[in-house]
């Protein structure tokens, strides 16, 4: 069902991320309740947004790479994104890459160390701190497609076990979004390996030279 009301019948999909996301009906019952699990055992912003009050003049790395959260001593840059983008010419101030603080935390609270990670952020940019005006993150049962490699979830157990090659245990539905394994980030080639596989699945030859499956 398209957003425009339209429905669309094939014998075979292809989903990317929202896709897979906003359709929880058909993960199936042991899916929904691994995501449950590691919503209790895992924290994973997918974005530290910080949004400003005037443009940085430029986003200064000082110190090289900003530490968020010193006991895991992980590290992320900054990018700073079209002001175009933003309402009344306010700018956001984003991390360019997932940031992933995993474990059990016996009791922390999630949003003070989140809030910690974004404030450690800031304060390694110049001329930042002061212009802050708020700070954003999400949580792994908002962006399921999005999980850390723990708990089971590597290599052909990526993202969940049976989903491998672009596969689900769902007759017809084939997986391409980030999180798939053999992986490509956010790049294309998942989508692509994907639709290969279901071409090959089809009995249909590719005709992509990068096609190996």
């Amino acid at each position: 069902v398209l957003e425009a009301g339209r429905i669309v019948y094939s014998g075979s999909i292809v989903a990317l991320p929202n896709a897979l996301g906003d359709s929880r009906d058909v993960l199936g019952r042991e899916v929904l309740s691994e995501l449950d699990r590691i919503s209790k055992t895992s924290i994973i912003a997918d974005r530290v947004n910080v949004l400003t009050s005037c443009r940085p003049e430029p986003p200064h790395r000082a110190g090289g790479r900003p530490p968020l959260v010193e006991v895991w001593g992980r590290g992320y840059w900054f990018e700073a994104a079209y002001p175009t983008l933003h309402p009344e010419g306010l700018d956001e101030l984003s991390r360019r890459h997932v940031v992933a603080l995993t474990g059990i935390f016996d009791g922390a609270d999630a949003q003070e160390i989140l809030s910690r990670a974004g404030v450690g952020c800031v304060d390694k940019v110049e001329s930042i701190d002061r212009h802050v005006l708020a700070m954003e993150f999400l949580n792994p049962s908002g962006n399921p497609n999005h999980i850390p490699l723990n708990g089971g979830r590597i290599l052909d157990k990526r993202p969940f076990e049976g989903w491998s090659d672009y596969t689900t245990p769902v007759s017809g539905l084939y997986h391409g979004s980030a999180s798939s394994h053999p992986g490509g980030q956010v790049s294309g080639v998942p989508g692509h390996n994907a639709a290969i596989r279901l071409l090959v699945d089809a009995g249909v030859k590719p005709r992509s030279p990068l096609a190996r499956l």
